[in-house]
């Protein structure tokens, strides 16, 4: 039921952001350092295996960000489910920084890795591998949704990747994107 829920829920995101409809829900608040604590729990509730460790580089002390937290998260959840799911052994490392008025985002595994020429696909509507789909568990939607989530923040979503040796994904957000403003009044 919950994977049915999550592709219609996917289904409709990509509608909403391929029509221009999709709203965010701005705050100017979120502690950074506490989502990804819950994001971290999530993933190690993720694994079905002990061959694969967690890691964490978490900055201690990141600014609070403005933005969707329910949408930031849904990016960060989106990228460490696709770790969970194509890593086999090794270590999965969550990681977040400040950079200049930025907070940069990594999480880097050492799983199947993805083609080169694949790259450009994957952040396609429904745009999944050979491996995602032999995977079988999703919509290949998920970094899709993500890649547009991070750019309505003004960010960006990017990867490094070797077959074999595995993937780093990389989600870059301003602090205080100017485009950006809360959507509801602080009393």
């Amino acid at each position: 039921a919950y994977r049915l829920l999550g592709l219609i829920n996917d289904t409709l995101d990509i509608s909403k952001i391929e029509a221009g409809a999709l709203e965010l829900f701005v705050e100017d608040d979120i502690n950074i350092n506490k989502e990804l604590k819950t994001i971290v729990e999530t993933a190690k509730g993720l694994l079905q295996t002990d061959a694969v460790i967690i890691e964490q580089d978490i900055q201690p002390d990141l600014p609070l960000v403005t933005g969707d937290k329910q949408r930031i998260n849904q990016i960060l959840l989106n990228l460490v489910s696709n770790a969970c799911k194509f890593t086999e052994k090794g270590i999965i490392t969550i990681g977040a920084k400040q950079h200049d008025d930025t907070i940069q985002f990594y999480v880097k595994d050492t799983g199947a890795g993805i083609a080169s020429e694949d790259f450009v696909k994957i952040f396609e509507t429904f745009g999944q591998t050979r491996v995602g789909l032999k995977k079988g568990r999703g919509t290949g939607l998920g970094l899709p949704i993500s890649r547009r989530l991070a750019e309505a923040h003004g960010g960006t979503l990017t990867l490094e990747s070797t077959v074999g040796v595995g993937t780093t994904f990389t989600v870059t957000l301003p602090i205080k994107p100017e485009q950006l403003s809360p959507t509801v009044a602080k009393n």
